[in-house]
């Protein structure tokens, strides 16, 4: 069963941010203090304590963990599959039984180059007859399920996102290089973001909202 929480940081004291490196690995301790600002270390702890909470409820803690690498980076501990992304104040996390991915969006302003760039023909044609007002809000959540699907892949968009593309109509898909992944996508709503898993097993139609207790 695949399982997505989130945490939302904005209200991140300097001091919640300490606690919580304290409780983290090296590894992700490095990870948040290599960020200059402290929004962006804040995302990051968050997605840390995220993980170290999903690992305590399966007997262990975070600061403890094991991590390997995939070919193309994606971290894996042991047999805990996991995947994480942020953006905005906000930090998801995806667990499952298999491979997994999931990626968060916080919905801007996307200009037309970069729909382009992104885009497949397919996927430009759909957002060509969205009214301007909503056009941001499809276009990322396009994106996040074409970097859900990179990250279950373990490749990422590998620099060629057209390389991946996704049908969000029910029941959602996606192709990768043409061929048709074994592989469900699922939506998330959060108030201004686009939040899309990536797993080939059921999941958890419930949003887990976190908020950072001592």
């Amino acid at each position: 069963m695949v399982e997505v929480s989130c945490i939302d940081t904005s209200a991140f004291t300097a001091e919640d941010y300490q606690t919580i490196l304290s409780r983290l690995s090296p590894l992700r301790r490095e990870k948040a203090e290599r960020y200059r600002t402290g929004a962006a270390a804040y995302l990051s702890a968050g997605a840390g304590y995220l993980l170290d909470c999903a690992l305590r409820r399966a007997g262990f803690e975070e600061r403890d963990a094991k991590y390997s690498f995939g070919e193309h980076g994606k971290p894996m501990i042991g047999g805990f599959h996991f995947n994480l992304s942020h953006s905005g104040t906000v930090a998801v996390l995806a667990t499952a039984d298999g491979e997994v991915g999931v990626d968060v969006e916080k919905v801007v302003p996307v200009g037309e180059g970069l729909v382009a760039r992104v885009c497949t023909k397919r996927e430009r044609a759909l957002l060509a007859g969205i009214p301007d007002g909503e056009l941001p809000r499809e276009f990322f959540r396009l994106w996040t399920a074409k970097e859900s699907v990179g990250k279950f892949l373990g490749t990422g968009l590998g620099g060629d996102p057209k390389g991946i593309e996704v049908n969000l109509t029910s029941p959602a898909s996606a192709t990768c290089r043409g061929k048709e992944l074994r592989a469900a996508l699922f939506e998330y709503a959060i108030e201004g973001y686009a939040l899309t898993a990536c797993a080939d097993e059921p999941f958890d139609a419930r949003l887990n909202v976190l908020k950072f207790a001592r």
